[in-house]
């Protein structure tokens, strides 16, 4: 059985540089930065905070040694957290649970070595998604490998109606092709989500159609 408590002690005996938070379900202090090849890069003061929703989500995180600018661009939040994946990238990455130690060293980390790269380079690599609604379209433009906003949205209300062919069916996107060698693969990966979910995040992307 997951125990929180457990998670944390065994992340702290690999950062030594963090510390569990008395009477509160937090960790603070500094998180180094190390590339593989060049070295140490930089330190940033951090502090991670579990909701009731972990490990079924990320932990909000803070960066309290305040390097990065405090502006959406820089994926910081308005509460000052950071924004590290879109929100249904988050939710498939951590549908069966995550651990502490996996969150730091593959989301937390390579997200502040992109920020010390962006303090460099005034850009960031690999191209992010950008914050907010348009992360949110860019993400599903990339899944669906579409740019149409409107086929997008009618896609996503086919899934959160129900309103799927069946294997051997034309594929609704018209091109003629059986649906389960045309769009199924894309589709799949949005079955997992709830439906309440889908249908928010919906009415969220036609604000920016």
């Amino acid at each position: 059985m997951y125990s929180i408590d457990s998670d944390i002690e065994k992340t702290l005996k690999f950062f030594p540089k963090l510390k569990k938070q008395e009477g509160k379900l937090a960790i603070s202090g500094e998180l180094d930065i190390v590339h593989p090849k060049a070295g140490f890069l930089d330190t940033y003061e951090v502090l991670i905070e579990f909701t009731k929703l972990y490990p079924n989500c990320f932990p909000k995180v803070t960066e309290t040694s305040k390097k990065i600018e405090r502006v959406p661009a820089r994926h910081v939040n308005e509460n000052d957290t950071l924004c590290m994946a879109v929100r249904p990238e988050e939710i498939l990455l951590c549908r069966r649970g995550i651990k502490l130690k996996w969150f730091i060293e593959s989301v937390l980390i390579p997200h502040l070595a992109r920020e010390i790269y962006f303090e460099e380079e005034k850009k960031y690599p690999f191209g992010d998604y950008s914050h907010g609604i348009d992360g949110l379209w860019e993400y599903f433009m990339e899944k669906f490998d579409s740019k149409d906003k409107n086929w997008i949205i009618i896609v996503l209300e086919k899934i959160v109606n129900n309103e799927l062919p069946k294997n051997n069916e034309d594929c609704f996107c018209g091109s003629k092709i059986k649906y389960k060698k045309c769009h199924k693969y894309q589709v799949n990966q949005f079955l997992s989500f709830e439906t309440s979910y889908l249908s928010d995040e919906i009415i969220n992307l036609k604000t920016k159609l």
